[in-house]
């Protein structure tokens, strides 16, 4: 994320978005062009929102939630396990 964003105030005025522009997903598929990503944002496995983006503002949202989840991690001394790694384990227990 460039420096020299108020990130404090863009949450704010975010936040502050009509519902229409606020959406909830618990999934996603992903794919990759020349010079674009596009991911389909999902709840429940149907297909919600759209999003296209540079491969380099992708990057940057891939390194800043990153730095996020590693924050919270560090904080509350808690894993955030990936879906592979949770359903591995749920599949232990239950098997």
């Amino acid at each position: 994320m460039p420096e020299n964003i108020d990130v404090q105030n863009q949450l704010q005025l975010g936040l502050g978005l009509p519902s229409d522009k606020k959406q909830y997903f618990n999934g996603f598929v992903a794919s990759l062009t020349a010079s674009d990503i596009v991911i389909v944002l999902q709840v429940y496995g149907q297909p919600q929102l759209v999003l296209n983006t540079s491969l380099v503002i992708a990057k940057e949202l891939v390194t800043n939630l990153g730095m996020l989840i590693q924050d919270y991690e560090t904080k509350t001394g808690q894993e955030v396990m990936s879906l592979e790694k949770l359903n591995a384990s749920l599949s232990n227990e239950s098997g």
